[in-house]
């Protein structure tokens, strides 16, 4: 199975350092500040995450081979598409990885949906992105350290869904996750469950290069990198 190694971590909500400044950029508000009103919804909100959230990620390392066109691991094609592909260029080894909010975090922002709260839920849609992105850095950390344990390097993570990467080849990536999945279930046409998931590959050799995301060369006009460069 080329598998060098694999990492599942349960994390503590407290250890992602998630500020109400980070929340309200994720809500749209960039560098400024929300009126007193969504601030103190925001607040309360704020205060009961904890109790339902529950971050993890996993993640698992392979041997792979990069083409021009797409990615190659244990017979699995992805059509990463170019911009990808250009972005792992150098890449010997690939980390495939998930990392989620959590289920309870899940069913604690659908209440709002059932209270008919369309701002609460906005808000818990805002935290819970950056909970599973927040997730996502301390697994991209990880794998980090693991490369320089042992001498390699690492790009930065990229996900299905984005920059021509195709959503349904979550189909592809999660049966190699082999449990490392943080218990996340896909829909017919791809989509996780929990929602505040994210899953992809970081690219790991010798000479890789961690690149900033090429906006840009990006055509995906509403990912939340864009919105957070833009609002800079």
């Amino acid at each position: 199975m080329d598998v060098l190694y694999q990492e599942s971590s349960s994390l503590k909500y407290e250890s992602l350092g998630l500020d109400m400044p980070r929340v309200f950029e994720a809500m749209g508000y960039g560098n400024n500040v929300p009126d007193d009103k969504i601030i103190g919804i925001a607040n309360g909100i704020m205060e009961k995450v904890s109790d339902y959230c529950e971050p993890s990620y996993g993640f698992i390392i392979y041997k792979g081979v990069l083409t021009p066109e797409s990615l190659n691991i244990n017979d699995t094609v992805f059509d990463t598409g170019k911009i990808i592909i250009r972005a792992l260029k150098g890449s010997q080894y690939f980390a495939l990885f998930t990392a989620t909010a959590g289920k309870r975090f899940q069913k604690w922002m659908e209440h709002f949906d059932d209270e008919g709260d369309l701002l609460g839920r906005f808000i818990a849609d805002s935290i819970g992105s950056e909970i599973a992105e927040l997730a996502a850095d301390k697994m991209q950390a990880s794998v980090a350290r693991w490369c320089t344990d042992n001498g390699l390097k690492n790009t930065n993570r990229f996900s299905p869904g984005y920059c021509g990467w195709h959503v349904s080849q979550q189909h592809k990536l999660f049966p190699l996750l082999k449990g490392n999945d943080c218990s996340i279930t896909l829909s017919e046409s791809g989509l996780m469950y929990p929602i505040k998931s994210v899953s992809g590959v970081i690219g790991i050799g010798e000479n890789v290069t961690m690149k900033e995301y090429s906006c840009m060369l990006c055509d995906f006009k509403d990912c939340f990198r864009r919105k957070k460069k833009n609002a800079q």
